[in-house]
């Protein structure tokens, strides 16, 4: 019997090593939802991604990441500047298809032209009519943009290294450190772009900086968090 025991967990052992992830590829760099096929990862993938994004750093746009990642972790990321706020969102999971569909959450964020809004995602179901013909929607907790107390220099600046603070910013909710970050971004894909930015961060400690998705980030020169 313990001979027979030994030999299923054996071959148990060998299943498992053997198993490689599962998980669904897609990206773009124009929606806040994408569609693409379930694909085999390579070993070395432990789990699967699925990210979203909000920048008005460069007029309105939202994107869509997701694929097999390695040492994924949960991330919620936002930054704030003079003229603009980055966002994003990083949930992780290792079961096989986990990431396929849309990202749960509690809370959406609703844009339009004319006007922003955040509601709880059982009231956005309720409407009477399909609201994504008249709006776009995002899946991000709900900001109720109440200032702290840190103030950090806010400067944002794409395409050089030049860059003077333009005053002090009031930094709010969770933002509470002052991020001075310098490198080269890739917001479009395929075109890499020099970013200088000082601004207000949820980020406790930039060392290490977390890694974005979809290869946003393509190059970190400098970058540097300290409390505000």
């Amino acid at each position: 019997m313990s001979a027979f025991l030994i030999r299923s967990c054996i071959l148990l052992a060998f299943i498992t090593a053997g198993h490689s992830l599962i998980c669904e590829v897609c990206s773009s760099r124009n929606a806040t939802m994408c569609n693409g096929k379930m694909m085999t990862c390579d070993a070395n993938m432990d789990t699967c991604e699925h990210s979203i994004v909000r920048s008005n750093a460069y007029g309105q746009m939202f994107m869509v990441f997701k694929g097999c990642a390695k040492a994924c972790k949960d991330l919620y990321f936002t930054e704030s500047f003079t003229t603009g706020r980055n966002t994003i969102k990083r949930v992780c999971c290792n079961s096989d298809y986990c990431n396929d569909g849309e990202m749960e959450t509690e809370w959406l964020s609703i844009h339009s032209p004319l006007l922003s809004f955040s509601l709880p995602t059982h009231l956005f179901l309720a409407f009477p009519f399909p609201i994504t013909s008249c709006f776009t929607v995002s899946r991000f907790p709900a900001r109720k943009d109440k200032p702290n107390s840190v103030s950090c220099p806010s400067c944002f600046h794409v395409g050089s290294y030049e860059c003077e603070p333009v005053k002090m910013l009031q930094c709010t909710d969770s933002e509470t450190s002052c991020i001075s970050f310098k490198g080269i971004m890739d917001p479009f894909g395929n075109q890499p772009l020099k970013k200088l930015s000082l601004d207000c961060v949820n980020l406790k400690d930039c060392d290490p900086f977390p890694e974005l998705p979809g290869g946003l980030i393509m190059e970190i020169e400098d970058v540097s968090c300290t409390k505000g």
